[in-house]
């Protein structure tokens, strides 16, 4: 028998059959997972841009302007005359009876 440096040489053959199934499914399996961890990434980041792209198109379609922006529009289109600058503790008589009427305008 001659002599062999494989670090088999010193298992029986069912020990090398069993020890090559362990290492090829150890390889298979760490193939697999892989390629399911890439695909995985790659389907997130798909779905981020299509998110991405969906909100984009919502706030394309709708009008998403700040409750400032709608104030400084309304008063753009509003009639043009001056609104009154109220010192502390003063008030505007028309706003305080609309509030007492229970929102209806006098």
């Amino acid at each position: 028998m001659s002599s062999s440096s494989s670090p088999f040489s010193s298992l029986s053959f069912k020990q090398s059959i069993a020890l090559t199934a362990v290492l090829a499914s150890l390889v298979t399996s760490t193939a697999i997972l892989s390629y399911q961890s890439i695909r995985r990434e790659a389907r997130t980041e798909s779905l981020k841009r299509q998110v991405a792209r969906d909100v984009d198109e919502w706030e394309r379609e709708h009008d998403l302007s700040t409750p400032e922006e709608e104030v400084e529009s309304f008063n753009a289109a509003s009639s043009g005359k001056k609104e009154r600058q109220f010192k502390a503790g003063e008030y505007d008589e028309s706003l305080i009876r609309e509030q007492v009427s229970g929102g209806e305008r006098l």
